[in-house]
Parts: C-alpha cells; structure tokens; sequence
C-alpha cells in the first residue's frame, strides 16, 4: 500500500481482498510485507486489531539511496527519462523529512503490536531475530521452524547478492549524505541507528 487519499479505505480492501483469497481454507495468520505502514498505523490497527508489525529500521543514507533509485526505474519509465532529478530529489528529502517527522510523533509508534528492531541486527544474526520475535509475540517456535529457517538461510539461491550489489548513489539525485543523515537525525536517535 503506498499513499493514499483514503487509507481506511484501502486497508478494508485490503482485508476483504486477502479474505477472498483465504476462503473455504483453514485460518492461518497473514503475512504482509510494506512499506508505508508506517504512516498509517490507526488505519491499520482500526482494520487488523491483531496485526503485528516488525519495523526494522534501517540507517537513512541506505533506504533513501535505494528507494530515489527504484523510484528513478519507475518514473523514468513513465516519463521517458524526462525528469528533473535534482528536483525530484529535493521534494523527496522534503516530503519524506515530513512525513517522518509526523510518524515520530505519533502515539502509536510505542505501541506494543510494533516491535522495533535494528535492521543490522536482523542481517546479522536472522535466527536469534526472529526466534526473539516469536518469544515477544509468544508464537510456538520448534527445532523444526529453526531448522527450515536455517536451510532456508544457506541455500545460494537465497543470498542476497546473488545477482550482485546494486550501486546506489544520492548523487544523481542532488543530495549528499551529510544532508540526508541531518534531515532523519530524530528518527535514527530514537531508533539508535548509525
């Protein structure tokens, strides 16, 4: 889900859509990847009261590079490579700087259906990460689960530069990373990150 005009909305299409898809099988918890959850937590818990979110935070300079990156994919696309990307780049830190400006406010970030957890720590011990999740959550976890996840961990297929290491820049887009680490200060102080 990214933005929206009618969040609430969205989110009970979502709910009735991931219902259809579930029918006439047995109940069994979704899983659900985003990422713009975050700016609409009272949507969603008003849609999913029992949803858990895992938010790993990651340092800013990484996510921003990669996310104007995908978003240059996308918009050069749609606008044949006819974009301003120095502009687009500001607007971006703008919005963004806002945006989480306005999450870091909100109540709802301490609630305790969201568990916060440092993206390096996940990358870097996966399976004492998510064994600490389902201790929170008080999901069983067996010596099976862990044996799959483990499996699942060290097959070459899995490995994240398997197909190399893309190389994201803020340069392209204007910015320099003294600037991006300045504007998400808060955010990486209240998540100790950097």
């Amino acid at each position: 889900m990214g933005a929206s005009q009618d969040p609430a909305g969205a989110y009970q299409f979502q709910r009735q859509f991931l219902q259809h898809l579930q029918w006439n099988l047995p109940r069994r918890r979704w899983a659900v990847k985003g990422c713009y959850h975050q700016f609409y937590l009272k949507q969603l818990f008003d849609t999913f009261p029992d949803a858990l979110c895992i938010w790993p935070h990651r340092e800013p300079i990484e996510v921003h590079a990669s996310t104007l990156a995908i978003t240059a994919v996308l918009y050069g696309a749609i606008t044949n490579g006819n974009t301003d990307w120095r502009q687009f780049g500001a607007g971006y830190l703008q919005g963004m700087r806002e945006a989480i400006k306005a999450v870091l406010a909100d109540p709802l970030i301490d609630d305790p259906r969201i568990i916060h957890l440092r993206f390096q720590d996940l990358a870097k011990a996966p399976v004492a990460t998510i064994q600490s999740i389902y201790a929170r959550a008080g999901f069983p976890y067996t010596a099976t689960f862990e044996q799959k996840m483990r499996a699942w961990l060290a097959d070459p297929s899995n490995q994240p530069d398997r197909y190399g290491r893309y190389p994201y820049s803020l340069e392209p887009f204007g910015l320099k990373s003294e600037e991006v680490t300045a504007a998400f200060a808060g955010y990486s102080q209240r998540f100790g990150l950097g």
